[in-house]
């Protein structure tokens, strides 16, 4: 490994050295450019030139990139950039906030029905709850709906949904008591009828 790793060294050695030719050759080639008392056709020519060298110079620029990750992981024996082993990671990184109870009384209503279980599930959500809460949630606009399941139905807080939507908090806030307000409001109607 440390052979291989002499050979990463001197080959970003010899990189870095070839760019700083290529940034020379480019810094001349932009003198002959702008130098006006040189012919037009030998400024075209420059000019050609420098953009081939630029392109030359960006594939040795990955090159060099790429030889520095090598190194660094070799050296390190990780995946460079990272501070932490994904096994690692925060509680907070690693979890992502879901109500179980809601997962678990949607999975089982949306569970198939086989001949030997017919018994009603008790916590499943009954064909006439979904269709009542499908009723509920139908006044609502899109973004409403979207933002009142994501804080009811799972949980997130007001910020990461703020940051989920691209939004700020107050919008979030404003959006969802007008959510509720128009639940409410359907709510007196549907329970009135």
């Amino acid at each position: 490994m440390e052979d291989l790793l002499k050979q990463y060294k001197l080959s970003l050695k010899g990189i870095k050295k070839k760019r700083e030719q290529f940034k020379e050759q480019i810094n001349c080639l932009q003198e002959v450019i702008k130098d006006k008392r040189n012919k037009k056709k030998d400024r075209l020519l420059a000019k050609e030139e420098k953009q081939l060298l630029e392109a030359e110079d960006i594939i040795y620029a990955g090159i060099e990139s790429d030889l520095l990750f090598a190194i660094e992981w070799m050296k390190t024996g990780k995946n460079p950039g990272n501070r932490r082993a994904i096994e690692r990671r925060s509680v907070y990184q690693n979890t992502k906030p879901v109500d179980p109870v809601l997962m678990q009384r949607y999975f089982r209503s949306t569970e198939n029905c086989y001949e030997w279980d017919r018994e009603e599930k008790e916590y499943a959500a009954s064909y006439s709850e979904r269709v009542h809460i499908d009723d509920l949630l139908s006044v609502l606009t899109e973004s409403e709906r979207e933002i009142y399941l994501m804080k009811k139905g799972y949980a997130l807080s007001l910020n990461k949904i703020a940051d989920e939507r691209g939004i700020v908090k107050s919008v979030v806030s404003r959006t969802l008591k007008r959510a509720e307000k128009k639940i409410e409001e359907q709510l007196l109607l549907v329970g009135g009828n």
